[in-house]
């Protein structure tokens, strides 16, 4: 359980098996160009060097994540928590930003028991679509370039 496997395509053997979340499952898994990413049912997301197996950074969540995550652009992951959206770097394993998902309906959210429960990139427009209960919410990133890995 909390194991991530890179395997070989050409030859079918693993080239490396990363233990990310000890005691708890593998609920997201993504690549880039230089890692593989892995959110985990601990809160925890991990950032791998994608040839070496190394682990490069931990970030631990303070609250549960959306159990979606995407890259905004090569270098930058979005995630998902209660009623915000976060921009993280990947090569710094930072956030970069937070943004509020529609700040009116806070408080009903809440008391209705919505969160953000899935998040989905919009095709080629740097936009991102959540699904907040009953809303969908739509965020445009217009200003996000591609940073080098």
């Amino acid at each position: 359980m909390g194991q991530v496997c890179v395997w070989d395509l050409v030859t079918g053997t693993c080239v490396f098996s990363l233990e990310a979340h000890q005691g708890a499952r593998v609920s997201s898994l993504l690549a880039t160009l230089l890692y593989v990413v892995s959110a985990g049912t601990d809160n925890k997301i991990c950032i791998w060097d994608k040839y070496s197996g190394h682990l490069v950074h931990t970030i631990y969540q303070h609250h549960s994540i959306c159990r979606d995550m995407l890259l905004l652009a090569r270098n930058i992951l979005v995630t998902a928590r209660e009623d915000h959206l976060v921009l993280w770097d990947v090569s710094e394993g930072r956030a970069l930003r937070v943004v509020l998902l529609d700040g009116q309906q806070k408080a009903e959210n809440r008391r209705e028991g919505h969160y953000v429960r899935n998040i989905r990139l919009a095709s080629k427009s740097r936009a991102v679509v959540c699904d907040l209960g009953k809303y969908l919410c739509v965020v445009h990133f217009p200003g996000i370039t591609q940073k080098d890995d």
